[in-house]
């Protein structure tokens, strides 16, 4: 994604006509949207893998392995939010055309 940015980011000031329509700054803005998505539906899901990988050899009672059951079903919603989110921005800008 990095990479896509920087190269694409180039080639638009390369070009004058979309220098000129200041599109550098509308894909800083999808870029930014994008990566806070992507932080908000995937950084759940991954501290708690994480947590689960650390108390792997931790004995836990019947009540906490319900917890973090429930947490994780509540966390593996996460990327789904995201997917939703982007499909409705998408869908969103390409009716505004």
């Amino acid at each position: 994604m990095i990479v896509f940015t920087y190269l694409t980011h180039r080639n638009i000031h390369k070009t004058i006509v979309l220098a000129n329509q200041r599109a550098d700054r509308q894909l800083r803005r999808m870029i930014f949207i994008e990566i806070v998505l992507v932080i908000i539906g995937f950084l759940p899901y991954g501290i708690n893998s994480a947590y689960s990988l650390l108390t792997s050899n931790i004995a836990k009672d019947r009540n906490q392995l319900e917890k973090e059951y429930f947490l994780l079903t509540i966390v593996s919603l996460f990327p789904y939010i995201y997917y939703a989110v982007r499909e409705s921005l998408q869908t969103r800008n390409f009716n505004l055309k």
